[in-house]
């Protein structure tokens, strides 16, 4: 079985303590290949931890057709909105 290709938008206590943390703990199952990060530090530690360029703005991941799932793990006011956007587009959301 491939592995989901997954996206988390998010570094922040969530993005990176939870679900980050579990995916990687999973690598058959699962691998990240992008993330979204507005924060530019949070966007370095990224590039430093996981070795991946992490976007600026959610509509990077709109333009790609590789993910088979996005975490959402951005603030909690953005989730309805980040949700929404992703699910019009008919990305699987979680």
């Amino acid at each position: 079985m491939k592995a989901i290709r997954t996206a988390i938008i998010g570094y922040g206590r969530s993005g990176r303590n939870i679900h980050t943390h579990l995916l990687r703990q999973l690598p058959d199952l699962y691998q990240i290949v992008a993330y979204v990060e507005s924060d530019p530090e949070r966007r370095a530690m990224i590039k430093a931890e996981m070795n991946i360029d992490a976007e600026n703005r959610i509509e990077s991941l709109l333009e790609r057709d590789d993910l088979d799932l996005v975490v959402v793990a951005s603030y909690s006011d953005d989730h309805a909105e980040n949700s929404k956007t992703l699910l019009r587009k008919g990305m699987t959301v979680l």
